[in-house]
């Protein structure tokens, strides 16, 4: 990498391990930490140089809300990260940033923002720039390792992506300064499922599964969850028959009550309820006990030499910033590579070429594992 690279949000917990990860992954990569708060960038800065010798490491304070400062924290970079809650200012931030000449990455949720983003892409094609959105955890590992799991194989039909993510209520809490952000886009979820060659919507009873995820999480049971970026897959792979997600994360309370009552609630009265519901999810966060980790398991079943064959992909880490850091990174990586041609706006998890990118995974930190399964010729 040589072009500089904007962290916006480099003070909080995601964009701090951004931010740590281009340094050392890439150290000849100018870097800009950007957000609203000045001694925390600095500090940051400070470590960043401080931990090793390369390219320069700045600071520029602005708010996203604010054009003209955010046009002026993105002056002279190449690609924005952006790792704070800025969702509901994405139009202002990619006409900065079309002005700018610089292209945009987010690990940000949210239905609204996604199609917010889709109706940008007219004008980010003809001014040249990319936004690459959802390239986290979850939305973004989701497509990547389904994609990896079904290459290997000639004839799949069949594609299951399960995430399990436990991770440390109390430091979660002490971290996230409002709950709104997944509130909001736990409103826009809708939960379907691909069977059969057709989209339908999943039954909380009958499309979920019990999965093995593997040390240290084991057995755990998971419910149908919704991922947008797996919509795209009949398309990319038109032999597949069935597309499942599923997830089991934090704890009963979170899953039994506080996600239920944002989906209902935001449902009802968004405007009313948004705020409350944010403190109820964050409140919920403190039950979740150990083991702490973040996995992401693909499998897809088809055929190979024409035999059935199986194969799996999975990613993990005991961090949950990291886990949703290292996958922005790996995207970043191909971005600055060259590898990542279509213009306009498009879900990271469908451009990357997931190969590399798990490689980057791995590279990063992450856990990775892969496994192909296919009967000996006779």
């Amino acid at each position: 990498m040589t072009q500089t690279i904007v962290v916006f949000g480099a003070a909080g917990n995601v964009g701090r391990a951004v931010a740590r990860h281009l340094r050392r992954s890439s150290p000849d990569t100018p870097l800009i930490l950007g957000g609203r708060s000045a001694a925390p960038l600095e500090e940051l800065a400070a470590e960043l140089t401080a931990s090793s010798t390369g390219a320069a490491v700045s600071v520029r304070v602005a708010d996203a809300a604010d054009q003209a400062a955010f046009r002026s924290c993105v002056r002279g970079a190449g690609l924005a990260i952006m790792a704070a809650s800025s969702s509901a200012h994405v139009e202002g931030v990619i006409d900065a940033l079309i002005e700018e000449g610089c292209d945009y990455l987010d690990v940000q949720i949210g239905a609204k923002k996604l199609e917010r983003l889709r109706a940008l892409h007219p004008r980010l094609e003809a001014a040249g720039r990319r936004a690459l959105t959802e390239a986290g955890y979850s939305p973004g590992l989701p497509a990547v390792l389904a994609r990896a799991a079904l290459a290997p194989l000639e004839q799949p039909t069949r594609v299951h992506v399960v995430a399990g993510a436990f991770f440390d209520g109390t430091a979660l809490v002490a971290s996230l300064s409002t709950g709104d952000e997944l509130v909001g886009a736990l409103g826009e979820l809708g939960l379907d499922v691909y069977v059969d060659g057709a989209w339908r919507r999943a039954s909380m009873l009958s499309d979920g599964m019990t999965v093995d995820l593997g040390p240290p999480l084991g057995v755990r049971k998971c419910g149908p969850s919704h991922q947008e970026e797996l919509k795209e897959l009949p398309a990319l792979v038109p032999s597949l028959r069935e597309v499942r997600h599923c997830s089991s994360a934090f704890n009963w309370v979170t899953m039994g009550i506080a996600f239920p009552a944002a989906i209902v609630g935001m449902a009802v009265a968004p405007g009313l309820l948004r705020r409350p519901l944010g403190k109820l999810m964050r409140w919920s966060f403190r039950f979740t006990r150990p083991p702490y980790y973040a996995t992401m398991l693909a499998r897809a079943w088809g055929t190979l030499d024409g035999r059935p064959a199986e194969s799996v992909v999975q990613v993990g880490h005991e961090d949950s910033y990291e886990i949703t850091a290292i996958p922005a990174v790996a995207v970043a990586r191909q971005w600055a590579a060259g590898r990542i041609l279509p213009l306009g706006t498009s879900l990271a998890g469908i451009v990357v070429d997931p190969g590399t990118f798990i490689d980057d995974c791995q590279l990063l930190g992450a856990t990775v594992s892969r496994r192909l399964d296919a009967p000996a010729p006779e």
